[in-house]
């Protein structure tokens, strides 16, 4: 049939070239087809009938927009005509569309769940490999015992199929890799801690020496208190002495002056006498100065003499190194010996300053 003979919409439908009454047919097969949850096969036939359905109308409507280019009056019948035929299959399409969007999200629901149960599975399974992982980094403030009882609790986790399955391998090793660093780190931590106790202790030797010298001091101090004391009574003596001489002089100086008559008669006896005692208390004054001033000299070097003594002890007191090679060794004696009769002479020439 032409456009051109076309005057109502049921004469168009002849150019569709099918009829209300074959698509109302196909249309029936349809009424009792339904997508069943979980059912494959239901699935399919909807899908396919949906896609028949969508094929026929999509076809349709090609040829009505092109019946429709060569004139609008024959347009519209022709629209009348597709509503006629195909409007019938919107709820069909509608309702085929909705139900196997449903089946399609439930499907969708269903696989989004298994693929989270699955992430949360593996991130378990990660979670625990990690945890082996991570014991290295718990390690930086810990002992060498801490670490050893560290390494004993990674060496008792069991790792199983069961647990871990197919991240066993990845599991074991890395239990095996975490191990052999831990006893690495544990190694290195023992001779750190070692070292460690050495510094200690060569600081509480110093320290203990630095207390000896203080100690020393104390002593040398205290001597030197002893000595001033000393100095002091000496002088307290000296003092007396002269004080006692002079009163002894005033005594002599009165009792001539009552008795200048009799020192008159006995004058050339008493001149020899007195000039022997003065040549006397001449000898015993310089006597008197000369010990006064070895004392002070004394004194004044008793700081000094310390002072040789604990230095040459220190040199007795030296740690000797060892030394391996055998030349090294000899030449080290030799030199020890020598400063050995130097810390010697120190010594000697102290005592006789």
């Amino acid at each position: 049939m032409e456009l051109t003979e076309i005057t109502e919409p049921s004469q168009a439908i002849a150019l569709y070239k099918i009829t209300p009454a074959e698509i109302a047919e196909r249309l029936k097969e349809y009424d009792d087809l339904k997508v069943i949850e979980a059912d494959t096969g239901s699935y399919k036939q909807v899908r396919a009938a949906l896609t028949a359905i969508v094929s026929t109308r999509v076809e349709g409507d090609k040829r009505r927009k092109k019946l429709g280019e060569k004139l609008r009056k024959q347009v519209s019948d022709i629209n009348e005509a597709w509503k006629m035929l195909f409007a019938p299959m919107v709820p069909y399409e509608d309702r085929f569309s909705a139900e196997l969007k449903a089946e399609d999200d439930r499907k969708q629901a269903i696989k989004d769940e298994k693929d989270r149960i699955e992430k949360l599975r593996i991130d378990n399974i990660d979670m625990k490999i990690m945890s082996i992982d991570h014991a290295i980094s718990r390690t930086l403030n810990m002992t060498s015992s801490q670490i050893g009882d560290l390494a004993g609790e990674i060496s008792h986790i069991e790792i199983t199929e069961e647990e871990y399955q197919e991240f066993t391998g990845k599991a074991m090793a890395t239990k095996a890799a975490t191990l052999a660093r831990l006893d690495d780190i544990f190694d290195e931590k023992v001779e750190t801690e070692r070292q460690d106790a050495e510094r200690r202790a060569e600081i509480e030797k110093i320290e203990k020496l630095r207390a000896e010298q203080a100690e020393a001091e104390v002593k040398m101090h205290e001597e030197l208190r002893k000595i001033e004391a000393e100095k002091q009574a000496a002088q307290k003596i000296i003092d007396d002495e002269r004080e006692k001489l002079e009163a002894e002089k005033r005594a002599e100086q009165e009792k001539q002056d009552r008795a200048e008559f009799r020192r008159k008669v006995e004058e050339d006896f008493k001149i020899q006498a007195e000039r022997n005692a003065k040549e006397k208390a001449e000898r015993k004054e310089r006597e008197r100065i000369e010990a006064e001033k070895e004392a002070k000299r004394q004194a004044g070097l008793l700081p000094d003499k310390e002072k040789f003594i604990i230095f040459a002890d220190m040199i007795y007191g030296l740690t000797i190194p060892v030394l391996e090679n055998e030349e090294a060794r000899d030449k080290f004696t030799d030199l020890i010996k020598r400063l050995y009769e130097i810390a010697r002479i120190i010594k000697d020439t102290a005592v006789t300053l």
